[in-house]
């Protein structure tokens, strides 16, 4: 970030800014902060230089970062500081404040954002909602991070324009972009959770050939019961998922079309479950002291079917 008399000038940005002047910058923050603990600002940073006087700027801290469409998990945080004059860079990597999950083991999640959840917390997945999650807590969001690249989370005022049910915040999911270049790109991964025996394999693909993009996702993964804190093992917490996903785009000088398609099947257990009175169940009935590797990796009863066919098509 360099500045230069009456301008700042952002390159790191997928579209260059120039904000006038700092009383100018303080007007847009003041706009766009809808929320006190949410200011949106078009900026995406990589580094930060020392500034002119500042004298008219007031205290700002800038809690969430986003280019063009949002926020990323990570929080890229800049504190405006008008004694030293100087923007400080911090990085928050594990955890949001306000935000917590409510998890039946690891295949049922749902994100609770200041004590709200289920109902009053929209989900959208490439500007489509997905309302899997808002059901009760044994349903969990309906899709996997496979070819997610982040993650906006919207909270306060500023998510009521999505409607009355955001009232405690809204999670925006964005696909991995495109690549720049014309040659090929692809990964494969493969990953263990010991607490509960979780295999989780992923392979992605990408391409660009004369305007024409292409991205290509698939993953399997499968867990057995998920081990608690006193090493027993929580019965039926098990689960099964595969999910393939494809982007297909294409650029002219003046349009550009987006096709995504994503299907999503899973197979959660339902831990937990019992008929009459919970004070009346034997907690060792919902329970194993260990794993049986020939039997725990089958779904029993209760269990759900998640089978989310997805499609989004954008014109620009």
């Amino acid at each position: 970030m360099t500045w230069d008399d009456k301008f700042l000038n952002v390159w790191d940005c997928e579209q260059k800014i120039k904000l006038f002047a700092w009383e100018f910058i303080s007007d847009v923050l003041e706009t766009f902060a809808i929320s006190s603990d949410l200011i949106i600002f078009y900026l995406k940073h990589k580094g930060f230089d020392y500034f002119f006087n500042a004298n008219k700027l007031i205290d700002i801290n800038i809690e969430m970062m986003f280019c063009n469409e949002g926020i990323g998990l990570i929080s890229d945080m800049l504190r405006v500081d008008k004694n030293r004059i100087i923007i400080k860079r911090m990085r928050e990597e594990q955890e949001l404040s306000g935000v917590d999950m409510i998890s039946s083991g690891l295949g049922i999640q749902k994100v609770v954002v200041r004590g709200l959840s289920g109902m009053r917390i929209v989900t959208y997945l490439n500007g489509m909602q997905i309302n899997n999650q808002q059901w009760a807590n044994d349903h969990g969001i309906g899709f996997t991070d496979l070819g997610l690249s982040e993650v906006e989370l919207i909270k306060g005022a500023s998510a009521l324009k999505y409607g009355s049910e955001a009232i405690g915040g809204l999670l925006y999911f964005k696909d991995a972009p495109f690549i720049a270049n014309d040659k090929l790109k692809g990964f494969i991964s493969t990953g263990f959770n010991n607490s509960s025996l979780l295999s989780n394999s992923k392979f992605g693909v990408k391409f660009n050939k004369k305007n024409l993009f292409f991205n290509l996702y698939g993953q399997y993964a499968i867990s057995s019961d998920y081990r608690l804190p006193d090493n027993t093992y929580l019965f039926n917490s098990r689960f099964k998922q595969n999910a393939i996903k494809f982007s297909l785009g294409y650029r002219s000088k003046n349009w550009q079309n987006i096709f995504r398609a994503q299907i999503h099947n899973e197979f959660p257990g339902i831990p937990g479950h019992v008929h009459g009175d919970p004070s009346k169940v034997d907690i060792n009935a919902i329970t194993s002291i260990e794993l049986d590797l020939a039997e725990d990796f089958s779904i029993k009863k209760p269990w759900q079917v998640v089978n989310n066919k997805l499609l989004i098509y954008f014109h620009y």
